[in-house]
């Protein structure tokens, strides 16, 4: 198993897209099963309840809890994010995603059959909630209206009206965002920021004052 490849330019994320990191990711969590039977002494289903508490606990934190990234070298675009919201540049439903969804699922299979009630209620609690921190309905962004309601009538938007998703949608031609009526940044690479996609700067460029005073001291990025 690998994980899918992006064009993540996120350093805090970007190394779960390389090939191999999932097969890594749950050979840590058997050998942590391992290691959880030889120090406790205790049953399969005991020591995968371990496991299972000890992986919510650190991703809860880890993934879902901080916020930012520990390099300087981002500008601070990613301050208010946690590293769920960062991963794959902030879109919802991709295979590394799915994958992370997946595995406390499996962990709480694991050892489900061999707990008893009150274990299984506790365990499935962690997993449900686990699992609910990375339903997209938790992710950060900004939708366009899609319909016009009058009374008695209702009217479809185009799409092209208001084109969003300009900071993470790479595929995005600069021809289509051209002939949208407004165009929307939303996502990590701002038109501003040294990991803007190139194709889609002069979108901004063309209105940026570079003679402005301001804008020199700020060191904004025209192109």
């Amino acid at each position: 198993m690998i994980a899918l490849p992006t064009t993540d330019v996120n350093r805090n994320t970007e190394w779960f897209t390389y090939p191999g990191v999932w097969t890594t990711y749950i050979l840590i969590l058997f050998f942590s099963w391992l290691l959880v039977l030889s120090i406790f002494n205790c049953s399969p289903g005991m020591a995968w309840t371990i496991v299972h508490l000890a992986h919510f606990a650190a991703t809860y934190h880890l993934f879902h809890w901080k916020k930012g990234t520990p390099f300087g070298d981002d500008q601070g675009i990613y301050n208010r994010l946690t590293w769920w919201e960062q991963i794959d540049n902030g879109k919802q439903l991709t295979r590394n995603r799915k994958f992370l969804t997946l595995v406390p699922v499996v962990l709480d299979s694991i050892a489900h059959d061999r707990l008893s009630e009150s274990h299984a209620v506790s365990e499935h609690a962690c997993c449900i909630y686990n699992g609910g921190c990375k339903v997209p309905a938790h992710a950060q962004g900004h939708l366009p209206p899609g319909l016009i309601a009058f009374h008695g009538q209702v009217q479809t938007i185009d799409p092209f009206w208001h084109m969003l998703g300009l900071g993470y949608q790479e595929k995005t031609t600069f021809s289509d965002a051209e002939s949208a009526a407004v165009v929307h940044f939303n996502g990590r690479a701002n038109p501003w920021l040294d990991i803007a996609f190139p194709h889609l700067c002069p979108l901004w460029a063309k209105y940026l004052d570079s003679s402005d005073r301001f804008i020199k001291s700020c060191h904004i990025r025209g192109s």
